[in-house]
């Protein structure tokens, strides 16, 4: 019994974190059009040009769940 309701439970909790990766990712890809913005099933990736300096300098990608909100 309490197997079925861990998988539905595991099953929501995929679910959920997919719909939250592809949310960030398309505010991402909003907000910064020049970065590369990439997504797997492990998270979301940002690469680009000099980013650490833009990560100092841009509180939004200090603090990119920000964008989802």
């Amino acid at each position: 019994m309490f197997e079925r309701l861990e998988a539905r439970a595991r099953d929501i909790a995929l679910r959920g974190a997919e719909t939250t990766r592809r949310r960030l990712a398309a505010a991402a890809r909003q907000a910064f059009p020049d970065l590369e913005i990439g997504e797997d099933t492990r998270g979301v990736r940002i690469a680009g040009r000099a980013l650490w300096r833009r990560m100092r300098d841009d509180p939004r990608l200090r603090w990119i769940a920000g964008l989802i909100r």
